[in-house]
């Protein structure tokens, strides 16, 4: 896990870790369907806490969503590969819930 950061954050307020301070700094980005932006809100979590786990569990410096994306900033690949596919998981169960909730009401 990485304990120092070399950049200020504060939780809510996009502030990406930069090449100055990280200079093997890695960035991904998934872009965002406007069925998925509907509900964001599921796939962060109250208070972030989605995004807050996964930073944790694939030891990321910084996950955010902004502009209809969600961006993440590691030093390693493989570990923003591992979090990329946990977040692509959800985004399909998200879209099989929509799915399934149109075919209901239709």
């Amino acid at each position: 896990m990485i304990s120092a950061t070399p950049w200020s954050f504060e939780k809510g307020i996009y502030s990406p870790p930069t090449v100055e301070a990280y200079p093997t700094l890695k960035r991904r980005q998934i872009n965002i369907s406007d069925t998925i932006h509907k509900k964001i809100g599921l796939l962060i979590g109250k208070d972030g806490c989605h995004f807050i786990h996964l930073t944790n569990k694939h030891d990321l410096l910084y996950i955010f969503y902004n502009e209809n994306k969600i961006e993440l900033y590691g030093l390693n690949d493989q570990n923003i590969m591992g979090a990329v596919h946990d977040l692509i998981k959800k985004i399909k169960y998200l879209n099989y819930l929509d799915r399934k909730n149109n075919e209901s009401s239709a």
